[in-house]
């Protein structure tokens, strides 16, 4: 493997992550029936939609996780051990998290857990200052809301270990992955 193609790979895991980081979006809506039995429909245009940003999170697990295989090549094709690969994954908690998020993407269920958590999305929480509002509009029973700035909007997707605990924030996670795996680059070409 030459250090070109761990190199493209890198460049289309950092083009994910910044697709991820970019919140504006067609919006989304929902609706919710109230104990009494009115329902009401919530809308939101302007950020992206749970389900878009909750693709793009695990699209781009996938392609960080991918890095591991590039990785183990370059590091064959310098002469050193492929294994230190996996042994710096597994010893690194966001990369373990991120193997565990990923591969139960890809394969629909997680039969081995490399993070020992067994994590999975939770449901996405989002803060919408009313600086960021270009308008809300009230009607009997539906409220709708206008983001002119999804950059001031704060987004969290939480990630749940097997117990349902929240240990985590997915976003967050995937940067901290891509970073592991930047400094393992860089150690990997610079040794001697």
């Amino acid at each position: 493997m030459d250090a070109a193609s761990v190199a493209l790979l890198f460049d289309r895991a950092a083009h994910f992550s910044k697709v991820v980081s970019a919140f504006g979006g067609s919006g989304c809506a929902w609706s919710y029936t109230f104990p009494d039995g009115e329902t009401h429909r919530y809308i939101i245009n302007g950020i992206k939609s749970p389900d878009q940003l909750e693709h793009e999170v695990l699209t781009l697990a996938i392609w960080l996780w991918s890095l591991k295989d590039y990785l183990k090549g370059r590091a064959a094709t310098l002469g050193r051990d492929p294994q230190d690969v996996e042994a710096y994954a597994s010893g690194d908690p966001s990369l373990a998290l991120s193997a565990d998020i990923a591969n139960a993407a890809k394969h629909g269920k997680l039969t081995n857990s490399r993070s020992g958590k067994w994590p999975k999305l939770g449901k996405l929480r989002y803060e919408i200052p009313q600086e960021a509002m270009r308008s809300v509009t009230f009607r009997a029973f539906e409220v709708e809301t206008d983001v002119a700035r999804p950059d001031l909007v704060t987004f969290e997707l939480p990630i749940l270990d097997s117990n349902g605990l929240e240990i985590g924030d997915a976003l967050q996670l995937m940067t901290r992955a891509l970073s592991a795996w930047e400094r393992f680059n860089k150690k990997l070409e610079r040794a001697d």
